[in-house]
């Protein structure tokens, strides 16, 4: 305990709260578009939400708005430099599946064509197999959007100490189909699809801004990883 060394000394406490504040690294996370690209409304709202002061040590603070009274010693830019979503894509598959199923039976019949009987005088017949074939047109449809850029820390001269590489991307796959024939034939995974309903494509600014948490959770771990820098 760092309070029986200053027994003799006023206000231990408070000078100790003093000291540690002068030894505390102030680091102000930020994020900059520069894509050139307009990101949805509450993005970077949503990746300002990165909740740091979890990952706070003793003398280290995180601030995710900039304060006039406070001084910042360290600089987490989030810089996002490409913002861009893919063309819709829709293919259509054909194929059928079938199954063997039992029609009735056939009769064994002799060289003769006769029909065969048994030791007890029966009839010899077999099961007559059938095969059913349902056809089935398959639509898939396709969709991505990325964000990427670096995660920039800069300390408080504004040299850059560190960049890392941030990625997000979010993708929208769905799948719907149609039969013509008997369904009892299809495979389960396949009557699956018959049962989803068709739909349009979600929106460009909707598919960016789902990977906005994709970017704060990345942001984190990037800045939890580095932040032997901040000593």
């Amino acid at each position: 305990n760092s309070k029986r060394f200053f027994t003799n000394y006023k206000d231990v406490p408070r000078q100790l709260q003093i000291a540690q504040q002068m030894g505390t690294a102030n680091i102000l996370f930020e994020v900059k578009n520069n894509s050139g690209k307009i990101l949805p409304e509450g993005f970077v709202d949503e990746v300002l939400k990165i909740y740091l002061t979890d990952i706070e040590q003793l003398f280290v603070r995180y601030f995710t708005s900039y304060d006039t009274n406070i001084t910042y010693h360290y600089y987490a830019k989030l810089s996002i430099r490409q913002v861009d979503v893919s063309p819709e894509s829709v293919k259509e598959i054909y194929y059928s599946e079938s199954k063997e199923v039992q029609d009735g039976y056939d009769y064994v019949l002799d060289s003769n064509g006769n029909v065969m009987k048994d030791s007890l005088g029966n009839d010899i017949k077999v099961p007559h197999m059938e095969t059913i074939t349902c056809n089935v047109r398959e639509i898939q449809m396709h969709k991505q959007a990325i964000v990427s850029g670096t995660l920039d820390i800069f300390d408080w001269s504004s040299m850059l100490l560190k960049s890392d590489p941030i990625s997000a991307e979010t993708f929208f796959d769905y799948v719907y189909a149609f039969a013509d024939g008997d369904e009892s034939v299809l495979k389960p995974e396949t009557r699956k699809k018959l049962n989803n309903p068709p739909q349009g494509f979600p929106d460009d600014l909707m598919m960016v801004f789902d990977a906005a948490t994709i970017v704060k959770n990345i942001s984190k771990d990037v800045i939890t990883r580095n932040s032997y820098l901040f000593r």
